[in-house]
């Protein structure tokens, strides 16, 4: 059975990030975030490809917050006072808590 090139990739970042992630939370680290975003930072393989994935990801972003406010405006809410009113009452919730 042979595995493919890109799960290899696949398998050697989860183990790398999983390793990383382990060493930080044993050294008691405050942010241990970090440990796992510096291996998912370098396990690309060219800095074009890093910005290639961050623009991706910043156009998802974008076009799923779009959706969101196509959905809610199709219920005839407004989605401006939705989340006007979500805001104010975790405003409320965090006085009285």
């Amino acid at each position: 059975m042979t595995i493919s090139r890109k799960a290899k990739e696949a398998i050697k970042t989860a183990l790398a990030m999983t390793i990383a992630y382990g060493i930080a939370l044993s050294l008691d680290w405050d942010r241990t975030m970090w440990a796992g975003f510096a291996v998912a930072a370098i396990s690309l393989a060219t800095v074009g490809q890093s910005l290639n994935k961050g623009a991706m990801r910043m156009f998802l972003g974008v076009s799923g917050t779009i959706l969101f406010y196509a959905l809610v405006s199709l219920q005839k809410l407004s989605a401006l006072i939705w989340l006007r009113g979500a805001h104010s009452n975790y405003k409320i919730y965090r006085i009285t808590n």
